[in-house]
């Protein structure tokens, strides 16, 4: 499939899994491929694509580092997929010593996207927590 036929309105930008599976279908890659350079097994991609398991902030992490891809757009569907920005507690930069200091950094990335839209920012911090419970 090419690019060209892969459309954004294809999807539902509500489900974290259908954007994975749109960014791997994009990048041209098999399940098998894209799980590799994740480092999950190709049946846990298969899980998270299909809407029976949430991603971790590892998972996520890695497909943010491996495809150059906006952590917000990942996580929330707002934005473009290959901005070049790193989303909500998503600086590839940085190591986090532990899962509290990452969702602090989510918090304050979240709060400086939102700035200028407090019911926003209060959706995208829900819609974050809502993923991190889902992870437990």
């Amino acid at each position: 499939m090419s690019r060209d036929k892969i459309r954004i309105s294809d999807i539902d930008i509500n489900n974290i899994g259908d954007r994975i599976k749109y960014l791997r279908k994009y990048n041209k890659e098999t399940q098998l491929q894209f799980a590799n350079k994740i480092n999950i097994s190709r049946s846990n991609l298969s899980e998270i694509e299909n809407g029976r398991y949430e991603p971790s902030y590892k998972v996520l992490k890695n497909i943010v580092e491996n495809y150059d891809i906006d952590g917000r757009w990942l996580l929330t569907g707002e934005g473009e997929m290959t901005s070049g920005a790193d989303g909500p507690g998503f600086d590839k930069n940085q190591t986090y010593k532990t899962e509290d200091d990452a969702l602090e950094a989510a918090v304050s990335d979240l709060r400086a996207n939102y700035s200028d839209d407090r019911d926003q920012l209060i959706l995208a911090i829900i819609d974050l927590i809502k993923l991190l419970l889902k992870n437990q």
